[in-house]
């Protein structure tokens, strides 16, 4: 494991990220054999392996993300813009060109042995040390790599694991079937079989998901550390890749975790604060320099971080340095204090002997000289201060890092990004000219092959030592292979990689027009495609899918091209095999086989002769693209040139298939599908929304889906009708007559077809198929649409009149529409308006006369009551009106019928409301007639009227209380509500005019039919003797003197009427309710002096308060004539008027009450005496009152002079 680490981490992965000491032989040499090594059949099975055991290893750094690594060198590979081929004119040109052409077509130069290399022409020799050649080659060979070798093996594995796993399922399911009886012993079973498979190379998916992104995370919190320490340290202790912040937990993570900036490990631990000194000394304590050299302990202290550059720092690093090593060695020096002083020197030495910007170096006599009489004043013995000195001079201090960046600045590399943040794509080195070419630096590239072999031999040295590494805790114990068995794996390989792939997929297709290398790269969006679809990867799938959806091409007709065209077809293939798959997706096919429709209609009309080319072109002119420099005829062109290809049978029959095969789609697939085409639809019909000929072929395909669709179950095709009706709501009532007519007849030929299905009870599919009939009705003006929708109402109802179940809900509902309708389209006459209505009633009548106990056992008689209210109140048709209203009453009889059949049936103690005949039948009757009562033509309603109260009487004996209370509060008494709203003056009639025919006629009727009716059910009714006296009471005190007489009346009728059934209680609110009225009606502010106040302080600005009694007649004479404005006069008028309102209705309730005392002597005795006395007191003082007012002159003088008579 840890050899097949360094094959790949320095050898593999260096060559083929393109460093610029790597030759083009040795990149097209590493593919070739990568190729060659990745057509096994056990590929994928080998990736999944590299990424599980390192790539997922929380023990091996970033660097060692083999998988990541090997993708994103392929993706920088087919994104480099290097040249393509060698400049012409560059030495050896042609025949480095001719030695490219050997390694393209396979023939390699023999490997470098000592038996082949006298054999080498120098010609050869020149071409293997070069990294100039055909880098369209070498990028084909790295898409081949990327394809085939990799994307398409994984594929490959997981199709096996799937139909592995899909007959495990299948088998499983037979046992089960088969053996029932031995299901617990076959469990056992496979559970003993399972645990003897299960050791420490099980490879579960979720496990190493989350070791997976617990690695991502630590590798999260390093880039925090080396950007900020202790912001990343902070991060790292939330996320758990810290065990605490104790200083040694700490030190343990700084001084053992790969990648970590040793520069800001220097800087942090060199802080002057506690907690970070407290970190260093516990990173120094993990340290062992036992049986070191001192400048060898140093080398190994300074290679765990960056000394820092401030004196201070430097001082703690050396002290704790000195304490530690002179614990490991305690016979070298006599005192820390000698370690500290000689490490300090030894650090100033190095600066000094290395540091270019130092002119004067110490010698070694200086160095000896500086360092006398540290060891406690003795000198340390020359001999080992000149060989430290020796030490420094042939051999620097220096990080190991610095040493790679060095030679990679010697042999002209690019730093890697830990370096400069930033890592070179292919060999950037490529010069004009033969100046750069010949002084390639040959030698230098030998070098560099043999530092990197150096380098691998040298890393796997360092693995076997590994273990004698003087850190303490670090040692790496052979780690467990973890061998790849499950495809779920690959989910989680996509998500680190999936935007290289992308990335890299793309760039041949835009860069080129060979079509092997497209097909090659749409290959790879295929393959990918599958894997993101199969893992439900939704990120990654869009990403993918918009891809190919772009280089089709297909917005930009006049630039299109083969590959192209190529793209179009893998659109389409990918359709086919991931359609259960693509979800939101759907869009960008939908979208390309529209355009390919488009595409092929311009195509076929660019013949002269063609009768359709006007059409096409039309088509393409309707919407304008925003640079006009291309016309339409150039697209037309275009589209010719490619439409034979477009129009082939093989991309015919995958479009066909995408549409077919949507019965196969799942049940949110099919959603999505039908969403996409829908949308794409409507956008089709608005951009060409001003044609004669709009385009609908997407509209058309929604037809045919529907068709094959229709025999889902009905809570799949519930969902999928949800769209589709909205979507044929928008294009039946579109203002484009050609396209609502095309979808209200395609509508209808789904609806005969969508009838043939029978449908259970209590169902309502067939209500909610027909709905956009309804919709059109009531949203388009066109009266030829209108007629068409009822045109195919009849034909469905003709044709599937025994089928209709729900649907009758939805017709009913296109009838009140019509029959609401106002006709307002200016282009059509009375007549066509008339003859929409006849249609529509005379349909009803079919549907009344044929299937009316269809509409009953379907729940659809309120509907039914609905549309004949609403043909009764049309104005257009009195007639019509009339024989609307005479329907509702036809109906009474046979719903009697139903409901004793009903009320035959056990009732249910879960019997809902809307189950009782009374509230199913009875009520949108009754509410029926109301309506009509209120808004419908006089004798439409006089009728409704006469029919409400008459049913009333009628059949009100079988009604219950609490239905009769239902009906007086929610039919009756409401017919009077506009009486209270005229005191406000918002009243629902135009003009005063109408409310007063209104009040005049229906209103007073229907008062005297209520209490005619209240008395014929006073036993029914008595629970409403509050609700009735303050209806009087109403009606009694209008100003309206009709309505005022007709109120007074009509309490009077009533107690004569009921005077047997006339109880205490009932004779006790009667009298209160006289009493209110009284008090009411009394004019209060013609005695209260207020009045007479101001119009005398009008005509004599006399503001004091005067008296009726005070004003003596022998100073009449005050009140001479004034001149009044006319605005006084006005609101003294007014106020007046109200005065002698309340004077005649209080009269009327005199004569009222002069009835009730002085009429039957039944009434009066019903009365108790202290009612008797209650009224004459009224009568009392009315009487007074009466008198003072004719009785004082003064007043009514006042009143003259004041404008008021």
């Amino acid at each position: 494991q840890k050899e097949l680490l360094v094959l790949f981490t320095e050898l593999i992965l260096p060559i083929l990220e393109a460093r610029s000491s790597i030759t083009y032989h040795q990149r097209f040499s590493l593919l070739k054999s990568l190729l060659t090594m990745f057509s096994e059949e056990d590929t994928a099975k080998l990736l999944i392996e590299i990424y599980l055991n390192f790539d997922c290893s929380n023990q091996e750094s970033a660097r060692s993300n083999v998988w990541e690594r090997l993708i994103n060198a392929l993706s920088k590979l087919l994104n480099s813009r290097q040249q393509d081929t060698i400049q012409p004119g560059t030495p050896n040109a042609q025949s480095s060109s001719s030695s490219v052409s050997n390694l393209s077509n396979g023939n390699l130069p023999p490997a470098i042995t000592t038996e082949t290399l006298s054999s080498f022409t120098k010609e050869q020799v020149r071409d293997m040390y070069s990294s100039e050649g055909d880098y369209t080659e070498l990028k084909k060979r790295g898409l081949d790599l990327l394809t085939n070798g990799i994307l398409k093996k994984l594929v490959d594995f997981c199709k096996e694991k799937v139909a592995a796993l899909e007959l495990k399922e299948e088998q499983k399911l037979k046992e089960k079937e088969q053996q029932e009886k031995k299901e617990q012993q076959e469990q056992n079973k496979k559970m003993s079989e399972s645990d003897s498979v299960m050791d420490q190379s099980y490879d579960d998916p979720t496990q190493f998901e989350e070791i997976k992104h617990k690695k991502q995370s630590l590798q999260e919190g390093i880039e925090k550390f080396n950007w900020k320490p202790k912001r990343g340290l902070k991060y790292l202790i939330e996320t758990g890749h810290l065990v605490s912040d104790d200083p040694k937990d700490v030190a343990v993570f700084l001084l053992n975790t790969e990648g970590l900036n040793k520069t800001q490990i220097g800087e942090y631990l060199g802080e002057g604060d506690e907690y970070n000194i407290q970190v260093m000394h516990a990173f120094v304590d993990l340290m062992d320099f036992s049986n070191m050299t001192f400048v060898t302990a140093l080398r190994v202290f300074l290679q765990s971080f960056r000394l820092p550059g401030e004196a201070q720092k430097i001082d703690r690093f050396m002290l704790k340095f000195a304490e530690r090593y002179l614990k490991g060695n305690p016979q070298t020096f006599t005192s820390a204090d000698t370690a500290y002083v000689l490490a300090y020197s030894v650090v100033m030495l190095n600066t000094d002997l290395h540091n270019d910007q130092v002119k004067n170096r110490m010698t070694k006599a200086e160095f000896v000289k500086n360092n006398r009489g540290i060891d406690e004043g003795k000198d340390l013995p020359k001999d080992f201060l000149e060989a430290i000195y020796d030490d420094i001079r042939t051999n620097e201090i220096v990080m190991n890092d610095k040493k790679a960046q060095a030679a990679k600045m010697t042999n002209n590399e690019p730093l890697d990004e830990e370096d400069e943040g930033k890592q070179g794509g292919m060999d950037q080195t490529v010069q004009d000219g033969s100046k750069s070419y010949i002084r390639r630096n040959k030698k230098d590239l030998a070098f560099a092959s043999e530092d990197l072999a150096i380098k691998t031999e040298a890393e796997f040295y360092r693995i076997k030592n590994k273990s004698n590494s003087i850190f303490q805790g670090s040692d790496d114990d052979d780690k467990t292979w973890y061998t790849a068995t499950h495809h779920e794996h690959i989910k989680s390989m996509i998500e680190v990689s999936w935007m290289a792939i992308l990335t890299g997929l793309s760039a041949p297709i835009q860069e080129s027009d060979d079509l092997d290398i497209c097909n090659m790269s749409l290959d790879g969006f295929k393959y990918s495609l599958y894997l993101v679809c199969l893992f439900d990867m939704e990120l990654e799938r869009k990403a993918f899918i918009s891809t190919v959806s772009r280089f089709t091409q297909l917005n930009n007709m006049s630039e299109l091209k083969p590959k192209n065209i190529e793209a179009m077809k893998y659109l389409l293939e990918i359709a086919c095999a991931e359609s259960n798959y693509l979800d939101d997706c759907w869009k960008e096919v939908c979208v390309c086989i529209s355009q390919l429709d488009k595409l092929q209609l311009l195509g076929g009309s660019l013949g002269m002769d063609n009768p359709d080319s006007t059409k096409s072109l039309e088509l393409v002119e309707t919407k304008k693209p925003i640079n006009n420099i291309l016309p339409a005829t150039l697209q037309m062109v275009v589209a010719e040139e490619f439409a034979d290809e477009t129009g082939s049978q093989t991309m015919v029959v995958m479009v066909d298939k995408i549409f077919t095969n949507s019965v196969k789609l799942s049940a949110s697939s099919i959603v999505q599908f039908v969403k996409a085409l829908c949308e794409v639809s409507m956008n089709e019909i608005q951009s060409t929304a001003n044609s004669k000929h709009p385009r609908m072929f997407s509209l058309q395909k929604l037809v045919e889906i529907s068709y094959y669709n229709m025999s889902r179950i009905r809570v799949e095709w519930t969902h999928i009708w949800n769209i589709l009706g909205e979507h044929f709501n928008q294009v039946a009532s579109h203002e484009n007559i050609t396209v609502s007519m095309f979808a209200l007849d395609k509508l209808r030929q789904l609806s005969m077809k969508f009838l043939e299905m029978e449908e259970l009870p209590n169902y309502k599919f067939q209500k909610d198929f027909l709905k956009p009939f309804e919709y059109t009705m009531g949203h388009t003006k066109n009266i030829i649409i209108k007629d068409m929708v009822l045109t195919c109402l009849l034909q469905m109802i003709q044709a599937k009149l025994t089928t209709i179940r729900s649907g009758y809900k939805a017709i009913l509902g296109v009838l009140t529409e019509a029959a609401r309708e106002t006709y307002s389209d200016v282009n059509s006459s009375n007549q066509e308006n008339f003859n929409i209505i006849k249609m529509s009633f005379d349909i009803l009548k079919t549907v009344y006369k044929e299937q009316f106990n269809t509409i009953v056992e379907n729940n659809a008689f309120s509907d039914f009551i609905t549309c004949c209210v609403a043909f009764a109140k049309n104005r257009k048709s009195e007639q019509i009106g009339l024989q609307a209203v005479n329907m509702i009453k036809e109906t009474i009889p046979l719903i009697i019928e139903l409901s004793e059949h009903l009320n035959d049936q056990p009732i249910s103690p879960l019997t809902l409301v809307n189950d009782d005949p009374s509230y199913r039948f009875w009520f949108p009757i009754l509410f029926g007639f109301y309506e009509i009562i209120m808004t419908g033509n006089l004798e439409v309603r006089t009728r409704a009227l006469n029919y409400i109260f008459d049913t009333l009487k009628e059949y009100g004996n079988n009604f219950s209380k609490d239905f009769w209370n239902v009906i007086t509060r929610g039919v009756l008494f409401p017919i009077f509500d506009d009486l209270k709203l005229t005191r406000s003056r918002k009243t629902k009639f135009a003009n005063s005019e109408e409310m007063n025919i209104w009040l005049s006629t229906t209103l007073i009727k229907a008062l005297r039919s209520f209490i005619d009716l209240f008395s014929y059910y006073y036993d029914k009714f008595e629970f409403l003797i509050d609700e009735l006296l303050e209806l009087l009471g109403v009606f009694i005190t209008q100003e309206n003197e009709i309505l005022s007489k007709i109120g007074s009346t009509c309490l009077q009728e009533f107690l004569e009427m009921n005077t047997d059934k006339l109880s205490d209680k009932v004779c006790e609110k009667v009298c209160r309710s006289i009493l209110i009225l009284f008090d009411a009606t009394t004019p209060y502010s013609l005695f209260d002096g207020t009045l007479i106040t101001d119009l005398l302080g009008q005509s004599h600005g006399n503001s004091s308060s005067t008296s009726i009694n005070s004003i003596d007649s022998a100073s009449s004479n005050r009140y001479l004539p004034t001149p009044v404005s006319e605005e006084q006069k006005r609101i003294n008028e007014r106020a007046f008027h109200q005065i002698i309102i309340k004077c005649i209705l209080q009269l009327m309730l005199v004569r009222t009450l002069n009835s009730i005392i002085n009429g039957k002597i039944e009434l009066y005795d019903k009365f108790s005496s202290e009612h008797i006395y209650a009224m004459l007191n009224c009568l009392t003082d009315s009487y007074v009152r009466s008198r003072d007012f004719n009785n004082n002159a003064e007043l009514r003088l006042a009143l003259y002079y004041g404008g008021i008579f």
